[in-house]
């Protein structure tokens, strides 16, 4: 499983884009009735294509792939209890070899207690093996292998300065290894973001590397006489002389080609390099005279969530594969190759625009591609996934859409939804949504959603579920404005929602009122004026100034987290209630274990939820039957049964699969580590958690079918509120003039 270092925002580095010769410029143009034009795919042929290795049957888990020979060659093992056999295949004319005993590897696992990683081919014809320990005599952390010549052993040949003890009782973990011809270690560290070089084993200089956000996360990648290292910041790669270790160049990166997250690095010859990530796979060259994208993202697995690239490398003549771990704890074997039988530019292009890049959209255009071989899929967000669009942007889109522009596909959230129906920007997809409820979705995230007159305009991809659990009293104080005031008014004292920040705090509360505060023609002041006081005295019962103070800069990372209902951190008191918005199975652990410890039962908030990923066709567009299929494409198994941590899913085979899914191997080894520390006592607190029970997946998916009220606020409303509850919090404002300053600033909107 993948293993992440905190909670990281993570940067994206980039290139500028160039074509491949003679693909022409792939763009799509209107006629003189606004109608989509198709791309001229008759001058070329040929493109990037991604192929299939099936991966040797009862083969094990696959653990690196190396080109050695001409040849592609796959490892793996196979682990029973304290027992381990590794093997090698090679790949000749489309089929494996038999397997070929790696009896060093398994010397490593069972003189030295080493279970091996990764496998490296040394430019010195060595093979190597990153591995780490496997019992407590050994501090844990990583170790290089090399194989001896006759292949029979392993030595352990790992610098003393990796083995160094830290103070949790660690040593070094590594995320990269490459050696260079002289057997010298070029050793990137997962632990400190370093690429340290060793010569004989002793330290003889460092780069300072990209921060490796997960275990396998190369950070650089060698030739004869280059190393090429991802920069720090995540802007550009540095190239390195192999003779002195000194900068030799580097190239600067934009926003259009190259991801710092899981980037690998290929070498092929004289100067050029090759980059996978989930951008695509692009060619650029030392010099900077080439820089272009041989095949896109889009186009291939690597542009998906679901997947995460372990290993790229070149073969000859411009080949590649991929070795890739997916989301169900399976993995997966890729060739990219050029094909000359297909057009060089798709026949036609299919636009699909949202206000912030989804993992959900990202899967369903991989599974569009592979059925609509001769669309180009375009999908553009205003912003990447861990970013907050502008005002600008939405804008600047209501101008594109207004004018009869736009994309054909509409992913609508965070716009003004009902504005976009009452003007006519939205075709009516009724019936889609017929279709679609036929096939499985739930019929009332179908209707309720994005409905006019008995018409659909827009159908959510993934739901949000609120919930509510804790003690009974605090429970029920906590979903409406009087059972809360006279909470409140009864228990001052106490810490209702437990370790929380004024910010979360607000937000959640406001979103739970939203109701009952927000009306037709404005906001309802005395009710507001209410929770603002009834806000302002549980933050100081929770003591949010000293527990914010506590988290330091790690209070930002709660400002920035794209949820609408979220009342605490996880940490409380004995009595307490904890509003929290679940968005798939990997925010359920958490939250389920403390309820299981506790025997908590949990309830939905007042039936509400949040519809998210919703699709619609702008009514403007030339291509209504493709856009229809591709929100169809948002609805299958492939897409519905990815857990991005954007919702649940919305169709019933799909909420089934989560059901069966946490009783799998790949589930049961998911463990997860919350800890806080009470900023008045000192304490720490740990939370150790892992999926839900099956029992307690099928009690959530029966709330699911009883939902029946989506949350939709106005986001210019909420915004105005949370800001100007930033400064009644601050004092500058007391509760009632800050209810009616939003009064006024909303009252001014709505009449705009």
């Amino acid at each position: 499983m993948k293993i992440k270092k905190g909670v990281s925002l993570l940067l994206t580095i980039s290139m500028a884009a160039g074509l491949l010769s003679g693909c022409g410029d792939g763009k799509k143009g209107k006629d003189e009735n606004g109608q989509s034009t198709k791309n001229d795919s008759s001058a070329t042929k040929g493109r990037y294509v991604e192929n299939d290795i099936l991966l040797p049957e009862d083969g094990g888990k696959p653990l690196g792939i190396i080109w050695r020979d001409g040849k592609l060659v796959l490892y793996t093992g196979i682990f029973d209890d304290d027992a381990a056999s590794y093997q090698s295949y090679t790949y000749e004319e489309g089929a494996w070899s038999q397997p070929n005993k790696e009896n060093w590897l398994e010397d490593g696992h069972q003189r030295l207690h080493l279970e091996t990683l990764d496998i490296r081919l040394g430019r010195d014809g060595n093979l190597y093996s990153l591995s780490s320990c496997m019992t407590e005599e050994i501090p844990y952390g990583d170790h290089i292998l090399k194989a001896s010549q006759d292949g029979q052993t392993a030595e352990d040949i790992t610098p003393e300065p990796l083995l160094k003890v830290n103070e949790s009782g660690y040593s070094e973990r590594l995320a990269d290894l490459e050696v260079l011809d002289d057997g010298t270690l070029v050793a990137g560290s997962f632990t400190s973001s370093s690429i340290d070089i060793y010569k004989d084993g002793k330290k003889i200089t460092g780069i300072e590397g990209i921060d490796a956000v997960t275990e396998r996360q190369e950070m650089a990648a060698i030739s004869d006489k280059t190393i090429a290292a991802l920069r720090p910041d995540g802007k550009g790669i540095d190239f390195y002389d192999t003779a002195n270790f000194e900068k030799a160049g580097g190239i600067d990166l934009n926003q259009s080609m190259l991801s710092a997250l899981s980037t690998n690095l290929a070498a092929g010859d004289d100067g050029v390099w090759y980059a996978a990530n989930d951008k695509g796979i692009h060619r650029i060259k030392e010099d900077g005279s080439i820089v272009e994208t041989l095949m896109d993202g889009s186009n291939g697995l690597m542009g998906t969530d679901r997947a995460e690239i372990l290993k790229f490398i070149a073969g000859e003549q411009d080949e590649f594969f991929g070795l890739y771990a997916d989301e169900s704890g399976g993995y997966k074997l890729k060739e990219y190759a050029f094909d000359q039988e297909v057009p060089a530019v798709q026949s036609s292009t299919l636009n699909i625009y949202g206000l912030i890049e989804s993992a959900t959209v990202n899967q369903a255009v991989y599974e569009f591609q592979k059925s609509h071989p001769d669309v180009k899929v375009e999908y553009k967000s205003a912003v990447g996934t861990y970013e907050k669009p502008s005002s600008d942007d939405i804008r600047n889109l209501n101008a594109e859409l207004l004018n009869g522009g736009g994309a054909d596909v509409l992913i609508m959230d965070g716009l003004p939804l009902e504005s976009y129906i009452e003007k006519g920007v939205l075709t009516d997809i009724s019936d889609l949504g017929n279709k679609l409820k036929e096939s499985g979705v739930l019929m009332d995230v179908i209707g309720n959603t994005a409905e006019k007159d008995d018409k659909i305009y827009g159908i959510p991809a993934r739901i949000g579920v609120p919930i509510v659990y804790g003690t009974d009293e605090e429970v029920s104080a906590s979903q409406n404005l009087d059972t809360l005031h006279q909470y409140v008014s009864n228990h001052s004292d106490r810490a209702l929602f437990g370790k929380t920040t004024h910010g979360l705090l607000g937000m959640t509360l406001f979103a739970t009122m939203y109701d009952e505060i927000v009306q037709q023609d404005g906001v309802d002041q005395e009710k507001l004026i209410q929770l603002l006081s009834d806000w302002m005295e549980i933050c100081e019962s929770s003591g949010t100034d000293s527990f914010e103070e506590s988290l330091g800069t790690e209070a930002d990372y709660w400002k920035q987290l794209k949820i609408s209902f979220m009342s605490g951190t996880g940490f409380h008191d004995d009595n307490f209630a904890d509003i929290t918005e679940l968005q798939g199975l990997g925010s359920m652990p958490v939250p389920f274990t403390e309820m299981r410890e506790g025997n908590l039962p949990f309830t939905s908030v007042k039936q509400i939820y949040v519809p998210y990923i919703i699709a619609g066709i702008n009514a403007s567009s030339g291509n209504q039957d493709l856009a229809g299929e591709f929100i169809e494409m948002l609805f299958s198994d492939p897409v519905q049964k990815l857990d991005a941590m954007e919702g649940f899913p919305v169709t019933e085979q799909a909420l089934a699969y989560l059901e069966e899914y946490v009783e799998t191997d790949a589930a049961s080894d998911l463990s997860l580590y919350s800890s806080m520390t009470d900023p008045e006592t000192g304490e720490e607190t740990t939370i150790e958690a892992g999926y839900p029970e099956r029992s307690e997946v099928e009690d959530l998916v029966n709330l699911i079918h009883g939902l029946r009220m989506p949350f939709l606020p106005d986001q210019v409303l909420m915004t105005t509120v949370i800001e100007e509850m930033e400064k009644c919090y601050a004092g500058t404002q007391t509760p009632e003039e800050t209810a009616e300053s939003i009064g006024q600033k909303v009252d001014t909107y709505l009449s705009e």
